[in-house]
């Protein structure tokens, strides 16, 4: 067993890097799971029914839903949000939301676009905190909250958990996608509602390809994580944005899902 101090590190590690992010397989009935987390004893659980659509919004412009979510110290709160038509979601913290406020500027916020379901976590491990969910289209919303050292103890007696997730539209043409700051040992799942050509990538590649120096069949050719199906699972082996970078000539629907292992939480030391 590892001894406290270590313990420390690593849940330290793990959330902080749950903190700098940005998803089962597909449902075929475009309904994606709502609460996905499981249910069992020694867990911290306050599971909200669906409120109506956010309320709130910008000063001076109609139309815009907000809504706070606070987490207290030692808490993770799992924000779950999921629409009948594609929305853009926008996250953000209490600095990045008074600037909002205040002039309307969306610059640095945590933007998730064409969205119809999202799960994300706010781990307040350190201290309380707070995030507000702004958006435009009408978003179901739903909040799970854990005690983050139950969780913790969960993760390093071998049960796997949801870390993060997403489904979202894909338009024709080339789309980039950012998974989430990855840890090795964390099991990722890929879906796609039909067949495109998809290619993992990391962050020094994506770059290229954002300058021109690099295109997408080279990349493509490069790199491993790779395929032109529907599908892909894969474990991370190293501590690394990755990005996934996907071609089609229709519009399809991804759903990726990040879950949280035993090796996950033992390599975050």
């Amino acid at each position: 067993m590892y001894s406290q101090p270590l313990r420390v590190i690593i849940i330290v590690i793990l959330f902080v890097s749950m903190i700098i992010t940005t998803d089962n397989g597909i449902t075929k009935d475009n309904t994606p799971p709502l609460n996905p987390l499981p249910q069992g004893e020694g867990k911290l659980r306050d599971i909200a029914v669906l409120p109506p659509p956010l309320t709130g919004g910008r000063e001076g412009e109609s139309g815009w839903h907000e809504k706070k979510i606070e987490a207290k110290k030692g808490i993770v709160a799992f924000i779950e949000l999921s629409s009948t038509v594609p929305a853009d979601i926008y996250l953000m913290y209490p600095t990045q939301y008074n600037k909002y406020k205040a002039s309307g500027s969306l610059e640095g916020v945590i933007e998730f676009k064409e969205i119809s379901w999202l799960f994300y976590p706010v781990p307040a491990l350190l201290e309380d905190q707070t995030v507000y969910i702004v958006s435009k289209e009408n978003v179901n919303f739903n909040i799970t909250y854990e005690n983050i050292q139950e969780r913790i103890d969960r993760l390093f007696a071998g049960e796997e958990q949801l870390r993060a997730g997403t489904e979202m539209s894909i338009n024709n043409g080339i789309t980039v996608v950012r998974l989430t700051q990855l840890i090795p040992g964390l099991k990722v799942k890929l879906d796609l509602t039909e067949n495109a050509q998809f290619v993992i990538t990391r962050t020094i590649d994506l770059a290229r390809y954002n300058k021109g120096l690099k295109g997408f069949d080279q990349i493509y050719k490069e790199n491993a994580l790779k395929g032109s199906n529907d599908h892909l699972n894969f474990i991370t082996s190293d501590f690394e944005d990755l990005y996934l970078l996907i071609r089609t000539d229709n519009q399809i629907r991804l759903k990726y899902m990040i879950w949280a292992t035993k090796e996950s939480a033992e390599s975050g030391c």
